[in-house]
């Protein structure tokens, strides 16, 4: 499970060490990809199969949500591959679809991570209303 949060830097040739905890659970060929909220979404290999890939190949191809659905994820997927020093260079079109500038903070989701932009997260994390949310979880 992925859990946690870590502050970080992106350097000027847009690369960043994924937090060890995060590498090892991220096994072979971890999947990173744009999410929702402005944010880069990291999956293992078997979870992007199974919770992007998986359903998205179920889809009609007549189905034209489901076309853009893809275009947008896949057009900015890309196969995490780490350096001699341990670094990520993440593709510059996920740095400015997410607004990444220099501080990042990557945190666990649960069954993935999230690389936010610092000040981004923080923004984000404020406008949550965590009685609200928690409520969802009562009984």
């Amino acid at each position: 499970m992925f859990f946690g949060e870590y502050h970080h830097q992106i350097d000027d040739k847009g690369r960043l060490r994924i937090p060890p905890r995060f590498r090892a659970l991220l096994g072979e060929e971890p999947m990173m990809t744009v999410g929702f909220e402005k944010c880069i979404m990291i999956y293992t290999k078997d979870d992007f199969d199974k919770y992007v890939y998986g359903r998205l190949e179920q889809t009609d191809f007549l189905n034209l949500n489901a076309g853009d659905i893809k275009r947008v994820l896949f057009s900015k997927t890309q196969r995490i591959e780490e350096d001699k020093q341990g670094r990520v260079a993440i593709n510059p079109i996920l740095i400015a679809e997410c607004g990444l500038k220099k501080n990042v903070i990557t945190i666990g989701a649960m069954d993935h991570a999230e690389i936010w932009d610092e000040d981004a997260y923080k923004e984000h994390m404020a406008a949550i209303d965590i009685k609200k949310v928690l409520s969802a979880f009562e009984t």
